[in-house]
């Protein structure tokens, strides 16, 4: 059994589509009175990260995160351009002084790290870029669950974006175990609360609820947050 698990997990983190959007996010904590200082090492490293290839998004956790967690995310059309784009950053001269400066006088605690591909290969890094508000469930989807989910998880796609949601959703790779992250982007706060009433109100949601199979997934986690950059 435990290496059946073992086997999964290495077929989950390379299963990625070569034409898939990939995505690495790193979540952090600022140090007492060094919020001002993480900053500007955020916008620093955006900036570096940026003219190497990746499109950075800077992401303020408003429940459910850990402590007053800021998610610092870098994506890619694919895993082509993921690959060019870390060997730019490693063998990047800037980004090391940028490293070696950031080791010296730390600003934030790093409290955990992940990577996913998106399972829509018409995404593109960009499809973030821009002011919005959103909210995610993490479900954990048994192997044998995983066809039939993923069909749910894109109907009820099609209904969400009807209503007016921007729905993105992920596949976990290293760093997670294989999991499922549903995504569902507003341009706005209030965007995003109306979006919500209306899914609620929705005759077409409510019959797609109720023909979904019980017990197919399990949500494990949800938070919500909004775009700082």
């Amino acid at each position: 059994m435990k290496i059946k698990i073992i086997l999964a997990l290495i077929i989950s983190t390379f299963s990625f589509s070569a034409f898939a959007e990939v995505v690495e996010c790193y979540s952090f904590n600022a140090y007492p009175a060094k919020a001002q200082l993480f900053s500007k090492h955020v916008e620093e490293a955006a900036g570096i990260h940026s003219s190497l290839g990746a499109t950075v998004g800077v992401y303020n956790i408003n429940v459910g995160g850990i402590g007053q967690e800021i998610q610092y995310c870098m994506r890619w059309d694919d895993l082509i351009a993921w690959g060019i784009s870390k060997d730019k950053i490693e063998n990047s001269s800037e980004f090391q002084k940028f490293s070696a400066k950031v080791a010296a006088n730390p600003a934030a605690e790093m409290v955990s790290s992940i990577s996913g591909a998106n399972l829509d290969l018409e995404a593109k890094a960009t499809l973030f870029d821009k002011p919005m508000a959103y909210q995610v469930q993490v479900w954990d989807v048994p192997t044998e669950n995983a066809e039939q989910v993923v069909k749910n998880f894109l109907e009820a796609e099609k209904i969400l974006e009807s209503l007016g949601a921007q729905v993105e959703i992920y596949q976990e790779g290293a760093g997670g175990n294989g999991k499922y992250h549903y995504v569902l982007a507003y341009d706005s706060w209030a965007k995003l609360a109306e979006g919500f009433a209306k899914i609620a109100t929705s005759e077409a949601w409510a019959t797609f609820s109720a023909s979904i199979t019980p017990g197919l997934a399990t949500v494990v986690s949800t938070h919500n947050g909004s775009s700082i950059n």
